[in-house]
């Protein structure tokens, strides 16, 4: 306790202007205080005051065993809800209602309920979970904890509101202003408060300290500490509930952790903190203050949406939430500051290089998120700045737009080759842009989740494997850290598991079946069950990495694979071991490990993948991943001696649809021509987007002789001239437009190439095939074309 504030408690109390019960709440606080009240006594003063009737009853419905009948009687209610109760909340309501003093103008008195409110709901649902206390008398503390703000802001209006202005109203730095300030700070004069209200020693205690825990000296697992920890996590879930959208994300860690401490598992504590929200919710409707709706608190646990783009007078939008951050390089001024004022205007951080030299020294020294390169520069060209980022670490994650005046296929293909990610066309289009831009904030959102999830796994196994390596020099005895291991298991939400070898029993901690739906006494703890589980495609990695470990060839076991979940679904896996025990003749008897659930990671690195190689309207391989594939049908054609084919595909007039029914018709039939063109081929060959209105076949292993595989590649292209040919039905739906269906029908020109065990480079081939392609479409369209190779 603060001695000064001791010793001036009661000249403060004396100038009635601390937070004091008033009307019939001042008459329940001191009838608590003899010893011969009865609830009859109570609840005739409460009556008299319908608002504090109907938030005791709604409280003590609240607490009420389930499946009991209501409480409709304050009478039942008081017996229910005891005299500590009944008196810290009819003070509490006092205090919330009482607007006669609210002199401090940086004072939010709103957000101070709100906050104390939720902090009440969160300690009577914590409290319910651990049975650390009653609920109602949790509800209380919680309510009053910081009840010591509001005595600052009434005793010293003036004083106060200077010191909100400099530092928040809640923290470690607002409590050290106001010690300067005060001599004190409102944890002391929470405590007062409360001793002053009749609140026991027990709770003012981790009251007072809960704000700073570090300075607390309660026993290692006392009913004191235990109460703090419960204090602090209540006061964590109310922060959030008040945060802003973007902050809360970053304050789940800090509850996963608490939550850890107090031994509530990750998916428990997400289903607390909903019905938490649900609780305050309510409670601030019924005492007309302010609340927040809040998604599921899982949610914040997925990757972020991608930030949004939307047309505004032809330029690109955007919420600013994740400071994107853009380079623009660019040898021509107008260039440079077009860009910028579109990138500005669009919330982006924007900077610019005039050269590639330029540009390359500003990315070593801070990386940014996306670039946009011009080809043409001089000192240093955009290709050859491409190529040296991507030598470096931090210049392998940016993505890079590549700026240019040229379209031939030889200049594309050679900017992918250096790492471009995507082009700009010259002259520039804000429609384009806008696109293009959205594409690249998709990519570098998922890889900083992807990365953020990789930082965590790896500082949670250090922290792990610390843990685990006191316990093998000699800790293993020692309770505490014992206690400290599963604490750290629930906060990372990892399932443990055992396994003694010869008998192949294991022992399974109740997280590691909850992650494949099993209840402990529902699931038989042997190796052999565990491995049924496992995915057959991933089997074989499994043995192998376990093999590789109890051989001694590698120092741990780890492995991703599936497992099935108990209704039907598989379930992505980390799966890290060690060997802890060795019988007489060194080999493995024993190993320990843990399971961690990645499914939401693996669905982002799919994410990426798709968006990385694959053609965002049609579904096919883009240009990235037909280079890869004609690349394995080259080497397999070198291996085999058959012949293998390269299409190059051209639809007929597409321009004319898209002048006449717009874009959305085009699309339309760019994703129809797709799936015919699918249904045309052998899954083993490969159907891409070139680009436009371009596609690309890759037909491998046609046959060893060139006469028989022209014929073969030949009725392949008659087929695909047959399918496209078929009339298409594009239904067309326009925002406060009616539904128009067109009929239309398309050619296209093919040109063919064949190869086989030469020397032919992959740029070869596909500008062999553009030839054979351009002959047909100048010799009338709608027609095949071979390109001989001599």
């Amino acid at each position: 306790m603060n001695h000064k504030l001791q010793e001036r408690f009661e000249t403060l109390k004396s100038s009635k202007l601390l937070p004091s019960p008033h009307g019939p709440a001042l008459a329940v606080v001191q009838m608590t205080r003899m010893d011969n009240v009865s609830s009859a006594q109570l609840a005739h003063a409460i009556q008299v005051d319908p608002a504090l009737v109907a938030r005791l009853l709604k409280l003590a419905n609240a607490c009420r065993i389930p499946g009991a009948r209501p409480i409709l009687a304050i009478k039942e209610a008081v017996g229910i809800l005891g005299l500590n109760t009944v008196r810290g909340l009819a003070l509490g309501f006092s205090l919330m209602t009482d607007k006669r003093s609210r002199a401090c103008r940086s004072f939010n008195y709103s957000a101070f309920w709100s906050r104390n409110l939720a902090r009440a709901v969160a300690m009577q649902a914590l409290a319910a979970s651990s049975r650390l206390m009653q609920g109602d008398e949790a509800f209380t503390l919680g309510l009053l904890s910081h009840i010591g703000e509001l005595g600052l802001a009434s005793l010293f209006p003036e004083e106060y509101a200077l010191l909100l202005e400099q530092a928040p109203p809640f923290g470690v730095d607002c409590l050290t202003l106001e010690q300067q300030s005060f001599e004190f700070d409102h944890a002391d004069l929470t405590g007062e408060l409360l001793a002053d209200w009749g609140f026991p020693a027990s709770l003012i205690g981790p009251v007072v300290h809960h704000e700073q825990p570090e300075a607390a000296n309660f026993a290692a697992g006392s009913r004191a500490e235990f109460l703090l920890l419960t204090l602090v996590l209540a006061s964590k879930i109310a922060d959030v509930c008040l945060a802003t959208k973007d902050q809360r994300r970053a304050m789940m860690v800090h509850l996963f952790l608490l939550g850890g401490k107090l031994s509530i598992g990750a998916e428990d504590l997400m289903t607390l903190c909903d019905g938490i929200v649900c609780d305050w919710s309510e409670w601030c409707r019924l005492l007309e203050v302010p609340s927040e709706t809040l998604p599921p608190f899982a949610e914040w646990m997925n990757a972020p949406d991608a930030p949004s783009l939307k047309q505004d007078d032809g330029l690109p939008g955007r919420r600013v939430a994740d400071g994107f951050r853009v380079l623009v390089v660019d040898d021509d001024r107008s260039i440079r500051n077009l860009l910028k004022a579109l990138l500005t205007k669009a919330g982006y951080a924007c900077s610019e290089a005039e050269n590639g030299r330029q540009a390359l020294e500003l990315t070593l020294t801070e990386p940014p998120d996306l670039m946009i390169v011009d080809w043409m520069m001089p000192e240093m060209d955009g290709i050859e700045l491409i190529r040296h980022l991507r030598k470096t670490e931090s210049g392998r994650a940016i993505y890079i737009l590549l700026l240019t005046g040229l379209d031939k296929e030889e200049s594309l293909l050679e900017g992918f080759s250096a790492g471009a990610d995507d082009f700009l066309s010259k002259p520039l289009k804000s429609s384009v842009l806008t696109a293009r831009l959205l594409a690249g904030q998709r990519v570098v959102t998922l890889h900083r989740e992807i990365r953020r999830d990789q930082t965590n796994l790896k500082s949670f196994a250090t922290e792990f494997a610390s843990l685990n390596q006191r316990l093998q020099e000699g800790y293993q005895r020692d309770v505490e850290n014992q206690k400290r291991m599963e604490l750290a298991l629930h906060g990372g939400d990892l399932g443990m598991w055992d396994w003694h070898i010869p008998s192949g029993e294991m022992v399974l901690s109740k997280r590691w079946c909850s992650m494949v739906g099993y209840r402990t006494d529902e699931f038989k703890p042997h190796v052999e069950s565990w491995r049924n589980l496992v995915h057959p495609d991933d089997r074989r990695a499994v043995n192998a990495a376990l093999e590789h470990h109890l051989s001694a060839m590698i120092q741990a076991y780890e492995c991703e694979f599936r497992m099935q979940h108990k209704d039907g679904h598989w379930v992505w896996i980390l799966a890290r071991g060690k060997v802890v025990e060795l019988d007489a003749a060194g080999k493995a008897l024993r190993v320990v490990g843990t399971h961690m659930e990645i499914s939401k990671r693996k669905q982002m690195e799919d994410q990426v993948r798709q968006l990385a190689f694959f053609d965002a309207l049609t579904q096919l391989p883009n240009r990235r991943l037909l280079n890869d594939r004609l690349s394995q049908a080259m080497a397999a054609s070198k291996r085999s001696g058959c012949h293998s084919a390269v299409m190059f595909l051209d639809l007929d007039h597409f321009k004319q649809l898209n002048d006449s029914h717009g874009h959305a018709a085009g699309d339309l039939l760019l994703t129809e021509v797709a799936g015919r063109l699918k249904s045309c081929v052998r899954e083993t060959d490969t159907v891409a987007r070139f680009g436009g209105d371009e596609f690309v076949l890759i037909i491998s292993e046609l046959d060893v002789e060139k006469v028989a595989s022209v014929t073969q590649a030949t009725i392949i292209a008659e087929k695909v001239h047959m399918n496209l040919s078929a009339p298409y039905l594009l239904t067309i739906s326009r925002q406060n437009e009616a539904t128009t269906s067109i009929e239309h029908r398309c050619t296209a020109s093919i040109g063919v190439v064949l190869f086989k065990n030469h020397e032919a480079s992959q740029d070869d081939l596909l500008k062999w095939a553009d030839v054979a392609m351009y002959e047909a479409k100048t010799s009338g369209r709608n027609s095949i074309r071979f390109y001989e190779t001599g």
